[in-house]
């Protein structure tokens, strides 16, 4: 084990699950080697999913790293030899104090979550998860926007795309030949490398369903509104009008 001498703060991370959690209070959390950061932070901070209930879609814990360590999965996980990542190299922290913040973060704005770097100040003093994360809440501007201009539309649109695999798209708009979805990339979370390349992905897997693609990043919307529904007049046709796609979707549309 290695003892942590780093300058970075805090690094946000996400417990997938409950079990995660049981784990983190038995002193331990891994990260895939490959997803690592740069430096080893000196606290870790747990983002909670949706997968979590009621105590979902928060930020509550946070804990000090005591000592690290690469191992293989199987190491840490040994009753887990069966895994198919059981082989491949992991960061195991271990760690100090589980800590609770005098009150949660809260996702408000549907924010999908990674690892992401913060200041011990932000996270004891944010209240929302684009707080912390110094990001505008794009997708609560482009609804307002979408509903002043009269654009129908659904929120949190679910397509499937193999058995029991769905996409969470930010924005479904309805059109004349083909449904648009609209996709509020945040520059912090988009431009990333791999992020890029499973935006690239996912894409071409809509299209080939019949979807068309517009991006949105927080400088367009924010200070070229008007370009956005421009393309989006241009791609729809006639206003108002659906195409034939059948989807799975989740919430009634909106505008």
């Amino acid at each position: 084990m290695h003892k942590t001498k780093s300058k970075l703060s805090v690094l946000l991370c996400v417990l997938k699950s409950p079990r995660d959690r049981d784990l983190l209070f038995e002193g331990s959390y891994r990260i895939p080697f490959a997803h690592a950061p740069g430096k080893i932070p000196r606290y870790l901070a747990f983002y909670q999913p949706s997968s979590f209930g009621s105590k979902g879609k928060i930020v509550e814990l946070y804990a000090k790293v005591k000592e690290y360590a690469i191992k293989e999965r199987r190491e840490i996980l040994p009753e887990e030899p069966d895994h198919p990542d059981s082989r491949k190299p992991y960061i195991e922290f271990k760690l100090g104090r589980i800590n609770q913040l005098k009150h949660p973060i809260i996702n408000r704005g549907k924010l999908r979550v990674s690892f992401a770097k913060v200041s011990l100040k932000k996270l004891k003093s944010s209240k929302t998860l684009h707080e912390l994360l110094g990001i505008p809440p794009i997708e609560e501007i482009l609804e307002s926007l979408l509903i002043m201009s009269g654009i129908k539309f659904y929120r949190q649109y679910y397509v499937k795309y193999q058995k029991g695999r769905y996409f969470r798209l930010d924005f479904a708009v309805p059109s004349v030949k083909k449904w648009i979805d609209v996709e509020c990339d945040t520059t912090k979370w988009h431009l990333r490398k791999e992020q890029i390349i499973k935006d690239k992905d996912r894409d071409k897997i809509l299209k080939k369903l019949g979807w068309k693609i517009l991006r949105v990043n927080e400088k367009l919307l924010l200070n070229h509104p008007n370009k956005i529904l421009k393309k989006l007049k241009v791609i729809r046709g006639v206003p108002g009008q659906a195409g034939n796609l059948t989807v799975d979707q989740v919430g009634q549309p909106n505008g």
